[in-house]
């Protein structure tokens, strides 16, 4: 099924890459999958999605800018944005190279600054500013965590009354970090009875955004990642990424 969201998203990229006259010469975009110590560095924690090999973060640049989408199915690419926006959104693959060529793009319009995933001690300290900002904001309220993400786990696990969910068939059902992880396949449930979405933005690269926006109708959502910055501006959703660069 073809993601409404990005396929929007698409067309307001493609329109803005038309109106500069950029679509076949004039930018060429650079794709290449990151290693683990590229994408994150040495975090504090040894159970990431990227260390575990389960997760990949790949990099797209134009000149001097760079973006980036996370993906299970990481690939390369060298041409120019005809060629990506030819691609057939169905794939996953394809969805990556995508949504990193976007938000490179974006980046290199100035439309957006934060487009590098953290590093090194960046995921806890980013962790402790979402706590602040949840404490500030979000008192007393339920929040579902769509996507195990240990920091962030740990850190509001302690403070809120969280419930998380991941796709990874290792981390369902098991404590981590002080929470059960369960599956996705309780996404519905679980945000039925939450006060607040806080959910991966690589959700727009493995299909399942619009179904999750469809069950949060009505509730806060808040996007957090580097994979979704140019949906957030675009679409004009919270995202917390405060130490992306």
């Amino acid at each position: 099924m073809t993601s409404v969201l990005l396929s929007s998203l698409k067309e307001r990229w493609w329109k803005k890459v038309v109106n500069k006259g950029l679509q076949w010469e004039g930018i060429n975009v650079e794709i290449k999958g990151l290693t683990p110590k590229e994408a994150i560095g040495e975090p504090q924690r040894d159970d990431f999605p990227l260390l575990k090999g389960k997760e990949f973060l790949i990099q797209a640049k134009i000149k001097e800018s760079i973006g980036q989408a996370f993906t299970a199915i990481p690939s390369k690419f060298s041409g120019c944005l005809e060629e990506i926006n030819k691609l057939d959104e169905l794939q996953e693959r394809n969805r990556a190279l995508i949504v990193a060529t976007i938000n490179v793009t974006y980046r290199y319009f100035g439309l957006l600054q934060d487009s590098v995933h953290c590093k090194d001690e960046g995921p806890e300290l980013c962790a402790q500013r979402v706590l602040e900002h949840f404490t500030g904001n979000c008192k007393n309220s339920k929040i579902a965590v769509i996507g195990y993400q240990p920091a962030f786990v740990s850190t509001l696990s302690k403070h809120f009354d969280i419930r998380v969910t991941d796709m990874d068939p290792e981390n369902i059902g098991k404590f981590k970090n002080g929470s059960l992880i369960e599956s996705y396949e309780l996404n519905k449930e679980i945000i039925k009875e939450s006060d607040v979405i806080f959910m991966t933005g690589s959700t727009i690269v493995n299909g399942s955004l619009d179904e999750l926006i469809e069950y949060s109708s009505g509730k806060e959502i808040i996007l957090f990642g580097t994979t979704c910055a140019a949906l957030a501006y675009e679409f004009g959703f919270k995202r917390l990424c405060f130490q992306s660069s």
